[in-house]
């Protein structure tokens, strides 16, 4: 086997042990043996192709959402999936309709698990997107602090006009931003016609995580909307209480 293969291989191998912490760069290097910087190297490439993450660069890396899109029986993040899967199945039953939980990774809204109703009309789910594309990415946006904002929109820029129209602009950003925060709810409508509907999870008062619905706007009017609001909201709640 190529070196640096057999080297990345080793590597996730060592993540995949340790699923549920992130693995520090020194301690993968001293189990592996490996000079360090060689080891931040590969890391790297392994975290642009998403087979690993690194979700604070402080606490090292862990096994990437790729990985997981390689194999549906596991979950990437078990301990958010882990507690959100009974509640996603009960407002599934409840409402009817597809339940999504998904979080943020750089520019991108990646989901962790889902949950399909049975409806033979189905609104097609995209499982990475860009956070302006979701109503779930626009929600996490929107609970960023301002510094972590600011340095969002100076890496990824603004929304695209036809993505987002009512947020093009800085100040038009802020504004749906703020509106969001308010509401604790997202709502958009996509061009292909599926509403998207998306409250937060939280873990000691912070946003960790965003519980969606989905549906073709067919389906929906606006006192259908406002009791799916109310149901997605009482299901995060009681996922919040979980973690």
């Amino acid at each position: 086997m190529i070196q640096v293969l057999q080297r990345a291989n080793d590597m996730l191998g060592l993540l995949a042990a340790n699923p549920e912490r992130s693995v520090g760069l020194g301690e993968i290097a001293t189990t592996l043996r490996l000079n360090p910087g060689t080891c931040a190297n590969i890391l790297k490439t392994l975290v642009d192709c998403g087979l690993a993450d690194q979700p604070d660069r402080k606490k090292g890396y862990r096994l990437g959402p790729k990985i997981f899109q390689w194999a549906p029986g596991a979950a990437y993040m078990e301990h958010l999936v882990g507690p959100a899967r009974a509640v996603m199945a009960a407002l599934r039953d409840t409402v009817g309709e597809n339940v999504i939980l998904a979080i943020l990774r750089g520019g991108e809204r990646i989901v962790l698990w889902e949950e399909l109703a049975t409806h033979e009309l189905q609104a097609r789910r995209i499982h990475v997107k860009s956070v302006y594309e979701a109503s779930t990415g626009r929600l996490m946006l929107a609970f960023m602090n301002a510094e972590e904002c600011d340095r969002f929109i100076a890496a990824y820029g603004l929304p695209p006009a036809a993505v987002w129209p009512e947020a093009a602009t800085r100040e038009t950003l802020e504004a749906e931003l703020a509106e969001i925060r308010a509401q604790r709810l997202a709502t958009q409508v996509t061009p292909t016609h599926v509403i998207g509907l998306a409250v937060p999870v939280e873990k000691a008062g912070k946003v960790v995580a965003s519980l969606g619905i989905y549906l073709p706007e067919i389906r929906t009017n606006p006192a259908r909307l406002a009791d799916l609001g109310r149901e997605l909201a009482r299901a995060a709640a009681r996922l919040s209480a979980k973690l």
